[in-house]
C-alpha cells in the first residue's frame, strides 16, 4: 500500500491523509447530509450543549467507522480477495449503476 519508511515516513503519511481529507470534505453525500438532512431535526434556536453534542457525535462517529474501514479493509484476507475479486466486482458495479441509470432515464421518460 503506502511506503512508511523512515526516511519518508512523515511525506508517506501526510499525502494519504490529505487525499482521504479532500475525499470526505467533498463528498456530496455529506453536503447534502449536514446540509439538508441533518438541520430538519435540529432545532435552530437550540442550546449550545446540543450543538456541541451533536459535533462530537459526529466527529466520533466518523472517527470510528473511518478507523474500522481503514483496518478492515487493509488486513491481508482482505486485500488479497478484493484483490482476486476486481474485476468481477467491477462488472458487477457496472451493470448495477448501468441499470440504476437506466431505471432513472425510464422514470423520466414515463413521466
Amino acid at each position: 500500500m503506502f511506503d512508511l519508511s523512515v526516511k519518508d515516513g512523515a511525506q508517506a503519511l501526510r499525502r494519504p491523509f490529505l487525499s482521504a481529507y479532500l475525499v470526505m470534505v467533498t463528498n456530496p453525500k455529506a453536503v447534502l447530509f449536514f446540509g439538508s438532512i441533518l438541520t430538519a431535526f435540529v432545532p435552530a434556536d437550540g442550546p449550545l450543549w446540543l450543538m456541541l453534542l451533536i459535533v462530537a457525535q459526529m466527529g466520533t462517529l466518523g472517527a470510528c467507522l473511518n478507523i474500522f474501514a481503514a483496518l478492515f479493509f487493509s488486513s491481508p484476507a482482505v486485500v488479497g480477495w478484493l484483490r482476486a475479486a476486481g474485476s468481477w466486482i467491477a462488472i458487477l458495479f457496472g451493470v448495477l449503476f448501468c441499470g440504476l441509470g437506466g431505471l432513472v432515464v425510464y422514470e423520466v421518460l414515463i413521466s
